[in-house]
């Protein structure tokens, strides 16, 4: 097995374009939550998502003990959040976002691109993080913002797609 040290799998991996989205949960009333770009959907039958978090992340635990996450999916409106969650620690992290809960009591950021609400299904420690399967219980968002479009992350830097009206391939 070849020995590849973590710098260079992340100048490797960094070209991967992933939507920014926050994961969130509440702790002692208190909402928490942290940028991800870690999150992706397993199944539709039953819908289902994967949340990869690092075990030193403030949220982690909190995940691992009550068994509940919220995602809210940000757009490409929604940059200036996305710094926030970047630089800011704890609930001061929601001080600048209007929030509200869907099922589970976890926070759900009003004007993402959609929020997912989940329960733990399964925890699967890998390396420095776990990885949070979802069972999803509630949904809001979706067709209705359909023109914003995404937050991504790639290349260590924010962007947003472009869509193709009539893709080509290369």
């Amino acid at each position: 097995m070849a020995n590849i040290n973590s710098e260079e799998f992340r100048n490797c991996i960094r070209y991967v374009a992933s939507s920014v989205s926050v994961v969130a949960v509440s702790i002692d009333g208190e909402p928490q939550g942290m940028l991800a770009t870690s999150i992706c959907s397993v199944t539709t039958e039953p819908p289902t998502i994967l949340a990869s978090i690092n075990r030193s992340a403030s949220i982690h635990d909190q995940i691992a003990k009550d068994g509940r996450f919220c995602t809210s999916i940000l757009s490409k409106t929604q940059l200036d959040a996305a710094r926030t969650f970047s630089e800011r620690d704890g609930s001061e992290r929601f001080a600048d976002c209007k929030w509200d809960t869907l099922t589970t009591g976890a926070p759900a950021i009003i004007g993402a691109l959609s929020n997912i609400d989940t329960e733990v299904e399964a925890q699967i420690p890998v390396g420095t993080h776990t990885l949070f399967i979802g069972r999803v219980v509630a949904l809001r968002g979706g067709s209705d913002v359909d023109d914003l479009g995404p937050l991504i992350y790639c290349d260590r830097t924010y962007g947003s797609v472009c869509k193709i009206p009539h893709p080509t391939v290369c």
